[in-house]
């Protein structure tokens, strides 16, 4: 796990700034897991915590599953991501369908069988998201999943990318990556597309 802040935070992070060049390179094995943000790699713990008025203006480059500018993987609790601004770059080169990549938020996947509720909220993205074209990534969020045994909420409100942060292999933009509708309880309070 690799972030500019944390590689992993189980606390809060408030009213950081990043304009660092974040590069993981650990593996190409896609089973890994090792998840890369521009500030936090893993967002874990089953207590309630927030990342608040936090901004990136970096780069983060991987080729592993679990790429963004904010956070690569929501993996466990109560969770908050709000005001919370990307003007950097994420870029992941790793094949294949699982790269998990957004804008903002890489993936919300639960960890083993834990519970995630996550709210991601007054939120924007105006930087570039790259991968080889894949449903699985997104101008926001690359991919909501919801394992076996585990439950999961997220709720995304006030929470913007413009239409050229990413496109889906179909050349249509997408501010969601896949699996959204099988995912427990999705709610979309906007459009999150500009």
């Amino acid at each position: 796990m690799v972030g500019s802040i944390a590689g992993f935070s189980s606390g809060n992070i408030e009213g950081v700034s990043s304009k660092a060049i974040v590069v993981n390179s650990a593996t190409t094995d896609i089973n890994a897991e090792f998840e890369c943000g521009g500030l936090v790699g893993r967002f874990g713990s089953d207590q309630e915590k927030k990342i608040s008025n936090c901004w990136f203006n970096g780069s983060v480059t991987t080729n592993n599953r679990g790429c963004g500018a904010i956070v690569g993987r929501v993996a466990m609790g109560t969770k908050t991501i709000e005001h919370c601004l990307n003007t950097g770059s994420v870029n992941n080169t790793i094949s294949g369908t699982g790269a998990w990549t957004g804008g903002l938020i890489g993936c919300v996947i639960p960890q083993g069988t834990s519970t995630v509720s996550l709210k991601l909220a007054d939120s924007l993205n105006l930087g570039d998201v790259a991968t080889n074209p894949v449903w699985t990534t997104g101008a926001v969020i690359g991919q909501i999943w919801l394992n076996t045994g585990t439950s999961l909420e997220v709720t995304v409100e006030n929470t913007y990318a413009t239409n050229e942060c990413y496109t889906d292999p179909s050349g249509n933009p997408r501010a969601i990556g896949n699996g959204t509708l099988n995912s427990g309880n999705v709610s979309m309070v906007n459009e999150p597309l500009l």
